[in-house]
């Protein structure tokens, strides 16, 4: 679930080269063209066939609201936890598990790292560490950060703009002249399967080459979606963000991008 997963569900690289499981809080899903709900009993008889399991944990609950402090740990911590200690003593053997955590972890911010979202996702990462070396299993751990790609209805920056300018609203921009890092989704899903192939634990961080200027992404919205124009987006170098884990920087073309999912919705 969420915008990665279902993302994932449309890779060619995923789609061709594994049998796709899934858990969220509430359902045991197989994938074979569609979504399907099954017991939990067949979940565990359907994994125990394979020799090895590599598992993308994508599950979180983005909220800085402390109000939310009790979900929040239930959803970013409890249900991760149980899960992997589930997948052991049903004696699934794990080769790999990749777990994504938010670059903005790696910020100076530190109202966002006393915040119970990034408290509660550190404190999984810490979990997996542990639980990877005493169980002999890969850890990787991905910091993100923006995504977007087609499909994409969260409360974002992008999918607020398409849908203003598709519903001829205004739409106010507070920091025009900010830069935006922001990468195609299935770019990184690419970077996923590369790191599951791999065979080692590691920590990297992904994100764009560029920045992107946000209010010349505005305009490239605007002129493509009005009058089928394209206009230049302004961008500049990213700047690597201090931390322990290694970059990978991912030069690729937004406007193509844009007009993927621009078009997907005509």
């Amino acid at each position: 679930t969420g915008f990665i997963g279902t993302s994932l569900l449309n890779n060619k690289l995923f789609l061709e080269n594994f049998e796709i499981i899934g858990i969220n809080t509430t359902d045991y899903l197989l994938f074979d063209k569609k979504i399907k709900k099954i017991a939990e009993s067949e979940f565990y008889k359907k994994i125990k066939k394979y020799k090895t399991v590599d598992v993308l944990h994508l599950a979180q609950l983005y909220d800085l609201d402390e109000n939310n402090k009790i979900k929040i740990w239930e959803s970013n911590y409890n249900f991760g936890v149980n899960f992997f200690r589930n997948l052991i003593e049903n004696n699934i053997k794990i080769s790999s598990i990749l777990f994504t955590n938010t670059v903005f972890s790696l910020s100076g911010n530190q109202d966002l790292k006393n915040s119970s979202y990034f408290l509660s996702k550190n404190k999984f990462s810490s979990f997996l560490d542990t639980f990877s070396k005493e169980n002999v299993i890969n850890y990787i751990e991905v910091y993100l950060s923006n995504t977007l790609g087609i499909g994409d209805t969260r409360n974002k920056i992008i999918p607020n703009i398409i849908k203003s300018i598709f519903n001829k609203d205004s739409y106010e921009i507070r920091n025009s002249e900010s830069y935006l890092n922001i990468l195609d989704v299935d770019l990184i899903l690419n970077q996923f399967y590369k790191l599951f192939s791999i065979n080692s634990s590691r920590k990297i961080t992904i994100i764009s080459k560029y920045e992107f200027l946000i209010s010349s992404i505005y305009d490239f919205l605007n002129n493509y979606i009005n009058n089928g124009k394209e206009v230049e987006i302004k961008k500049q170098l990213s700047v690597d963000t201090i931390s322990d884990t290694d970059f990978k920087k991912i030069d690729f073309n937004l406007s193509e991008t844009l007009k993927k999912i621009v078009d997907d919705l005509i």
